[in-house]
């Protein structure tokens, strides 16, 4: 492929970028064009889509590279999401007070593959999230979420979306808190 070509990386201006995703449906691929390119052209940051525990257990170059998104990311479920259009793209601002309730609901959604973070702003500051992210309250999480609405209830609806539009929704946003915690906290 031509991914691999150095000479093709180059005139694609991989050494002047500050963040090199290598996301395709072939996560062995992911992980050895990340490394390549980590080890080419040293870019600040490098993520790649890629199993938990991959079959090339080599370390030779992985810790260069960081796991993009979460480690629970079940690529081809979320291929045929998309392409089924099945997802919307949603934010969430992650709040101080029922910090840690609402970070637990969070990767429970991504656990149960509903939910995948893609991107965070930090203190202005945009950037693909890594799955090893260390989330603070103030954080905005950009994320897809999957919609398995059946197609016929959608288009009777007529919300037959072409373009994703970020939003906020209420399987995200309403986050269980005890009282007490809220009193306490308050």
């Amino acid at each position: 492929s031509s991914a691999f070509d150095t000479n093709v990386l180059e005139e694609a201006g991989l050494e002047s970028v500050g963040t090199f995703l290598a996301m395709t449906k072939n996560e062995e691929v992911n992980l050895v064009l990340a490394q390549r390119a980590a080890e080419e052209f040293k870019p600040p940051r490098v993520l790649a889509i890629y199993p938990k525990s991959p079959q090339n257990k080599s370390q030779n170059g992985k810790d260069k590279v960081q796991q993009a998104f979460t480690s629970e990311l079940n690529i081809k479920s979320w291929n045929k999401y998309l392409s089924d259009k099945e997802v919307k793209l949603g934010e969430t601002v992650l709040k101080q007070l029922g910090f840690e309730f609402q970070k637990t609901h969070l990767k429970a959604l991504i656990r149960t593959g509903e939910l995948i973070p893609l991107l965070i702003e930090r203190q202005g500051s945009l950037q693909v999230l890594s799955a090893t992210e260390n989330w603070q309250p103030g954080d905005r999480i950009i994320y897809l979420l999957h919609d398995p609405k059946p197609k016929l209830l959608k288009r009777l609806s007529g919300s037959q979306q072409s373009t994703l539009t970020i939003e906020k929704y209420p399987t995200v946003e309403e986050v269980p808190i005890p009282s007490s915690v809220l009193e306490s906290e308050l």
